[in-house]
């Protein structure tokens, strides 16, 4: 929602579950598994005081939700460009137009 001096945004990414490929590929195999779906929810409000000034305060992955794990074939235990690896997270932005 968005006033004329400040606006409230809620944004969730959903990210459907996957089998792993090797499954299909080695049925017999049970050892490579898959994920389950993941929702993240991030916040943020906007506030502008004065007209050309703006300061958005948030909070990405509000719930702290963990990324998928599954296995074998990555390093990492999961894909960090596809989840959120580092957890909850606070962030403070200042914008000027002029």
């Amino acid at each position: 929602y968005n006033w004329d001096w400040a606006g409230f945004q809620v944004r969730a990414r959903y990210i459907d579950g996957m089998t792993n490929r090797a499954s299909a590929i080695f049925p017999g195999e049970t050892e490579f598994t898959g994920t389950d779906s993941v929702i993240y929810v991030d916040t943020a409000i906007d506030i502008s005081p004065v007209e050309p000034l703006t300061f958005r305060i948030g909070v990405n992955n509000v719930f702290d939700r963990e990324p998928e794990q599954y296995r074998p074939n990555v390093q990492s235990g999961t894909d960090p460009s596809l989840y959120d690896v580092i957890g909850r997270r606070l962030f403070v932005q200042a914008n000027v137009r002029f």
